[in-house]
């Protein structure tokens, strides 16, 4: 069924539901969750690519190169609560000239479950990236019913010089709700730019417009001691929201743990694990 009826009272289930409303768009109906990289940065790197999950909140941000890669993240108990458990997995590869990324992610309890599918295209237009993702989504919470609800992303990256990126991306293009709810997924629009220093240090800034919510600017920094580390920082400034996550890379083999720091909330821990085959 498409229509959520009057609400039993359940506590446990009610304070999942009030969290999943009032948490930004890492946690919103109908939108694949971010991987452990994009965590790291608060979301902030909209304009260049960290691995193959940077397709959710951009589709143009894919890899360019020919490697076939497999990822996988796994968040226990975001913000104490293992009933807002998150894991997701995916894999990219080219084909035809085109970048695809298939994607699956799981979201909640047996009360309340979450499950997205996104399938999403990127290719390369006169040193323009532009990408396109579909997000087939479908929610059950028991007794209230189920619902199913597709979501279209679009995305632009381009190179303005050898160091510095920008790139745009819009969430939920159709403007897609649940049911006959409007606005219960809303819109999310995304602005940013990237400077990178060789392959040593990257610096982002970006500005989120998120369908019933304030304005929101996000920076962060990642920095590349050596060819097998990566440490990584973000913040998001309205909401008083900081991140920073850890990267091992060796032989194709990647490793990425993140937290989370919730100004009222607390901790929240992510892990994934990741490979590539050139």
């Amino acid at each position: 069924m498409n229509y959520f009826g009057m609400l039993h009272f359940q506590p446990l289930l009610f304070v999942v539901v009030l969290l999943v409303l009032i948490l930004p768009s890492e946690a919103v109906f109908g939108q694949f969750y971010s991987g452990v990289r994009q965590n790291a940065v608060s979301n902030a790197a909209v304009a260049a690519r960290q691995d193959l999950f940077s397709v959710v909140q951009n589709p143009a941000l894919f890899n360019a190169a020919d490697e076939i890669e497999f990822s996988t993240f796994y968040s226990p108990s975001p913000f104490g609560l293992s009933e807002l458990a998150v894991f997701g997995a995916g894999s990219s590869f080219t084909l035809a000239e085109t970048r695809f990324t298939a994607a699956v992610s799981s979201y909640g309890f047996q009360l309340y479950r979450e499950n997205t599918f996104m399938l999403s295209a990127g290719k390369e237009f006169y040193g323009i990236s532009a990408g396109l993702s579909l997000q087939s989504a479908h929610l059950r919470i028991q007794g209230y019913g189920s619902s199913f609800v597709p979501v279209i992303t679009a995305g632009f990256q381009y190179k303005i010089l050898p160091s510095l990126y920008i790139g745009t991306s819009l969430v939920n293009l159709t403007n897609a709700s649940w049911g006959n709810t409007e606005d219960q997924i809303g819109q999310t629009s995304c602005l940013g730019v990237r400077y990178q220093e060789d392959d040593f240090i990257a610096v982002s800034f970006a500005f989120k417009n998120e369908t019933g919510y304030k304005a929101e600017q996000l920076a962060s920094v990642e920095l590349k001691p050596s060819e097998f580390l990566m440490i990584m920082t973000g913040m998001q400034f309205a909401s008083r929201q900081y991140s920073a996550g850890v990267s091992f890379m060796y032989m194709g083999i990647t490793a990425d743990y993140a937290t989370i720091i919730h100004p009222v909330l607390g901790l929240s821990h992510q892990f994934a694990l990741g490979y590539s085959i050139e």
